[in-house]
């Protein structure tokens, strides 16, 4: 997007073949995935190598794992090898660029042309969340970027990202990542 982009590259052990046989064809390509749930792990490993330890090697092997295996469902459905419906990503794109706002399930549903239950279904069904957890996660993640990347003040990236009002995000923050926004800043910036 315009703001850019952060890469993560995996990259297997090749004696470990093996154990990447069922992921082997995510590995082969290039390949571009937005997920809340991506980008917190994503965020996990680089805090991981930001504050290496003797267990940061053993807890990025797991998030990586993790990460192939969301990567891995992303691509179909839990009940077949069903893709996401065009509809259901035309939903989620939409989700990108407005998690800013408020949002109804109503309006989503409209844009996709779908009732509502069956939008909140299908959303939960194919990415494993609900639409209100995937809006949370990615007001955070936009708010964690924006408390790394510059020196704004807590409370516009509060109203920046959607939020209420500066305690509304410190509470979010807290949930999401354990600190209160301020803690969260002051130790990415070491």
């Amino acid at each position: 997007g315009a703001e850019g982009a952060r890469v993560l590259v995996l990259q297997p052990d090749p004696a470990l073949r093996d154990l990447f046989e069922p992921v082997e064809q995510l590995l082969q390509d290039v390949s571009l995935r937005h997920d809340v749930r991506l980008a917190a792990a994503a965020r996990s490993v680089l805090s991981e190598i930001q504050f290496e330890d003797s267990m940061s090697a053993l807890a990025i092997d797991a998030i990586m794992m993790q990460m192939l295996a969301t990567a891995a469902r992303l691509e179909r459905d839990p009940k077949g090898r069903r893709a996401v419906p065009a509809w259901l990503s035309t939903v989620r794109e939409l989700l990108h660029a407005r998690f800013r706002e408020r949002i109804t399930l109503t309006e989503l549903a409209a844009a996709a042309g779908v009732h509502p239950c069956h939008l909140s279904r299908s959303f939960r069904g194919h990415f494993r969340v609900t639409i209100g957890n995937y809006v949370r996660r990615l007001r955070a993640e936009c708010a964690a970027d924006l408390l790394e990347r510059t020196q704004r003040p807590i409370s516009e990236i509060a109203y920046e990202t959607g939020y209420s009002d500066q305690s509304h995000l410190t509470r979010e923050c807290r949930r999401h990542f354990g600190v209160g926004p301020a803690k969260y800043r002051r130790e990415r910036l070491r």
